[in-house]
């Protein structure tokens, strides 16, 4: 019993240190610059075949050794002309991945196969609700300089208008309509007034010229490393990168969910 909550204590060690900010749906970085895997050595980068014969990328964040929060509907599955959301582990798990680089081209990143998705229950992929899944690893990561977890927040963590947070990502920018193969940064401002009417577990972030796009789905939303948000789309549908605002969902309000499922999941 004292080797389990030795384990339980370890798993889920959580920082709570204020952090700084440093220099479709499936949403790259605008208005950003390159930065290092050290820096963000929580960050990794998701292959997910979809049976619409297409594969799509989508970022993650690692919160232990064996487990990735990321997006919901990067998990979706589409059949002909609409999409269906199955739950999960109905269907077989075909994602892929990367660990531990900056450059998708680097051959010394570390290659990572989740073995089960865990998606919230209650995910609504209509109004944007619940977007939040982990994915558990095959294998246990080995930590080190640029592979690391991110610090989780309290239940209570939430941070002020205009506060400066970081989006990461490898998504298209504004000089190129394709995946980078450069990670990428922006800070950009927490907007209270962009999310007015929302739901209590949405982030809204960012002003023009400086936001998430396609392929940074699932992402970090950080304040220094402490993971605030996993982004899930623009604020607005339909509206082209760059012009407005990111949606992410709100961590702080899923830390039961998440442990809970990384509880029930640890073997």
């Amino acid at each position: 019993m004292a080797g389990l909550q030795l384990l339980l204590v370890f798993v889920f060690s959580v920082s709570f240190s204020e952090g700084f900010a440093s220099n479709s749906n499936n949403l790259g970085i605008y208005g950003g610059r390159k930065i290092s895997i050290k820096e963000v050595p929580f960050m990794a980068a998701l292959y997910i075949p979809r049976n619409n014969n297409k594969t799509y990328f989508c970022g993650g964040s690692v919160i232990n050794a064996r487990f990735i929060l990321t997006a919901a509907h990067c998990l979706r599955k589409f059949n002909s002309c609409f999409f269906l959301f199955f739950s999960n582990s109905v269907v077989p798990l075909s994602v892929w991945g990367y660990v531990g680089t900056d450059s998708l081209k680097n051959a010394n990143k570390v290659f990572i196969k989740p073995e089960k998705k865990l998606c919230h229950e209650e995910y609504d992929p209509i109004d944007d609700i619940n977007d939040i899944c982990l994915l558990k690893l095959k294998d246990p990561l080995r930590f080190g300089s640029k592979v690391n977890r991110v610090t989780l927040p309290n239940d209570r963590y939430e941070l002020e208008e205009g506060t400066l947070v970081n989006l990461t990502g490898w998504g298209y920018t504004e000089h190129s309509h394709e995946l980078q193969d450069a990670l990428q940064l922006v800070t950009v401002p927490i907007s209270t007034e962009e999310c007015r009417g929302q739901r209590k577990t949405i982030i809204c972030t960012g002003f023009h010229g400086h936001t998430s796009c396609h392929g940074d789905s699932g992402g970090p939303l950080t304040y220094g490393r402490v993971l605030i948000g996993v982004i899930s789309g623009g604020i607005k549908r339909r509206t082209p990168c760059g012009i407005i605002g990111t949606r992410h969902t709100r961590v702080a309000k899923y830390l039961k969910w998440i442990k809970d499922t990384v509880l029930k999941n640890l073997h």
